[in-house]
């Protein structure tokens, strides 16, 4: 009997194992779930890197981006820069040309200063010669007419005492002015 049992389960054994194996399998085989895990994760994998692809070219294209602005930015920077050089030129022209008619209109003026100077030094030494010439053909005009109006005797005795101081070789320079004073007074 025992026999008989064994006999009989795999007898149920082996029909069970024919009869499975006609009927198409309700768990998915594990190629089939290869398969689909293989599908799932390419899926997956195409999506992350789409995304990554999308995030490198959002960052490629950003970086592109700030770099045109950067060079715009310094270009910008650089014209600014050329013309503040260019402005602060210009002013250090205007002022050097300011400074040179200043200089010019200084010169000019010290220049026409000196001019002016010297022509009133001119004037003056001019009118003080003829102020001496005036002076002096006053005085000789004087001496002359003051010699003709003396009495004739005290010039030809005059004339006397400076002939006899010539002969002794005496200093006639103190007679003459003693003679003058003299004339002066009288």
């Amino acid at each position: 009997m025992k026999k008989n049992v064994n006999e009989r389960i795999d007898r149920n054994i082996k029909i069970y194992v024919d009869y499975m194996s006609q009927i198409p399998s309700a768990e998915p085989s594990e190629e089939a779930i290869y398969q689909n895990g293989l599908r799932k994760n390419q899926n997956e994998y195409e999506k992350k890197l789409a995304e990554t692809v999308a995030k490198q070219k959002k960052a490629a294209e950003d970086k592109i981006k700030n770099y045109k602005e950067d060079i715009r930015r310094q270009k910008m920077k650089t014209e600014e820069e050329e013309e503040m050089k260019r402005m602060e030129m210009i002013e250090r022209y205007k002022k050097i040309e300011a400074m040179k008619y200043f200089d010019e209109a200084n010169e000019k003026e010290e220049l026409r200063r000196k001019k002016q100077y010297a022509e009133e030094l001119l004037r003056q030494a001019e009118e003080q010669r003829l102020t001496m010439k005036h002076e002096k053909k006053l005085e000789e005009e004087y001496v002359f007419h003051s010699y003709s109006s003396q009495d004739d005797h005290f010039t030809s005795y005059a004339d006397e005492v400076i002939r006899f101081a010539k002969q002794k070789r005496w200093p006639t320079a103190p007679i003459k002015r003693v003679i003058e004073v003299i004339i002066h007074q009288m």
